[in-house]
This record gives C-alpha cells, sequence and structure tokens, in this order.
C-alpha cells in the first residue's frame, strides 16, 4: 500500500532464510489497484497475473528483468471484476481459476499461456457460496494431485483457509473433495492474525522442507484493517 496516496501496487522483499526480509522497491504500478500477485514460471519466463479486479480483466505480466521489471502482456479474460485469479499447469493443459466477488468461481483454460482462454462447461464451478469460492493462494500440485485453497469468508471476509483436492479436471468436467485437515489456517484471537488468515502460498525447498508464506489480519479501527505476512519453514519426515 503506497500511503501517500493510499492505492496498493506490488513491491518487493527479498530474504536468505525466509524468515528475516528486507524491502526493495515497487516493481509493478498501474492506475488502478493492484493485488494477488501470482507468479508463475513457464517456458523459461517469468510471469506474473496480479489482480485487476477495478478494470474488470485478468492481465498477463512478464518480467523482463526478474524479479525487478514488469511489462504488460496482455488481457487474457474480461467482463467481470475478478478476484484472485490462480493459474496452474495440468496435464498439459492451463488453467485459470477466478472468483466474481466473494460467492461465485469461475474456471478458464487454454492451451497456451497466451491463450485464447475459454471458459469451461461447468463454470461457474461454485455459485452464491462465500464459504470456499474464492481462490485463497496458489495451487499445489503434490504427489501426483492437485489441492485448491479457498478462503472462508463467512460470516466476514478472510476468516479461514479451506483446502480441496480437485478430483475431476478435465475439459468437460470438474470435481472436488475436502480434505479432512481442513479449514488448514484461521484467526487466532490474539496478534497479528487476531482476526483472520486468508491466503497462503507453498513452496518446497528441498525433499522434506517447505516454506509455507501466509497472510493475517487484526482490525485496527472499526474500518480499518492491519494486514501482516509471515513466512515459516516445516520439515517432512
Amino acid at each position: 500500500m503506497d500511503s501517500e496516496i493510499r492505492k496498493p501496487c506490488i513491491a518487493l522483499a527479498a530474504s536468505k532464510d525466509g524468515f528475516d526480509w528486507k524491502y526493495v522497491k515497487v516493481v509493478l504500478d498501474e492506475p488502478f489497484v493492484l493485488s494477488y500477485p501470482y507468479v508463475f514460471e513457464s517456458a523459461g519466463n517469468y510471469y506474473m497475473i496480479p489482480e485487476t479486479a477495478r478494470t474488470n480483466t485478468v492481465r498477463l505480466y512478464r518480467a523482463n528483468n526478474f524479479p525487478y521489471e514488469w511489462q504488460f502482456v496482455k488481457t487474457l479474460v474480461e467482463g467481470s471484476p475478478f478476484c484472485d485469479p490462480s493459474i496452474v499447469h495440468f496435464e498439459g493443459t492451463w488453467w485459470l481459476f477466478v472468483s466474481e466477488g466473494n460467492n461465485t468461481l469461475r474456471l478458464f483454460h487454454a492451451g497456451n499461456v497466451l491463450g485464447p482462454w475459454l471458459e469451461h462447461p461447468k463454470s461457474p464451478l461454485i455459485r452464491n457460496d462465500a464459504s470456499r469460492a474464492r481462490p485463497g493462494g496458489r495451487l499445489l500440485l503434490f504427489e501426483h494431485g492437485l489441492f485448491r485453497f479457498a478462503q472462508n469468508d463467512t460470516p466476514y471476509y478472510g476468516r479461514q483457509i479451506r483446502v480441496f483436492r480437485i478430483a475431476t479436471l478435465s475439459l468437460t468436467d470438474y470435481s472436488e473433495t475436502e480434505l479432512a485437515e481442513s479449514p488448514i489456517l484461521g484467526a487466532t484471537a490474539t496478534g497479528w492474525n487476531k482476526h483472520g488468515m486468508h491466503n497462503i502460498d507453498l513452496h518446497r525447498t528441498s525433499e522434506k522442507h517447505w516454506v509455507a508464506c501466509v497472510d493475517g489480519y487484526r482490525k485496527v479501527r472499526s474500518l480499518d484493517l492491519l494486514w501482516r505476512f509471515r513466512s515459516a519453514r516445516k520439515a517432512f519426515t
């Protein structure tokens, strides 16, 4: 958040260990609000899809000098205030999950990241359900399975993160089941995440170690939220 003009943009911080972070600079700014910077790699290029809901589009950016310089490439889909666009390449196809508001989940697919993008015949996948529609982080490919993280925005925005295993994902069908461990993140009633946690980004750093980047918030005043971001490492045995 640019404190002078009160507008969100995309900034960069760096860390050698995932715990101690140093702010670097703003790397992407636009006349409209930017958030949810979803960064991924394809064919040797780094791309980013930030949320640009106020433009009624999903926009693709490519790094000219990763991670410091980004250039707009093209609009992937348009026509609605799309929130938290989340992309993954799975079984030869690109899939784009995106929500309309907090209660509707739509799905698009393409053979190439540049498109053309088509809406899935089962889309919207979820209607009128703010407890599981809005994406809540990077889609996870793990042990031949694909997992979707979703915000639980009931009874208020950003309360929890739920996780679903995608059982069927094809050009004609879709189904998912919630894991028994879900929800995996939530409000703790005290501290930096007192009132909610609504995003997770998992990265495997070695055979037995992962880095989980999460966020949380607590209400400072009746109309303001204070967001905090954390990362943690966990060893799997």
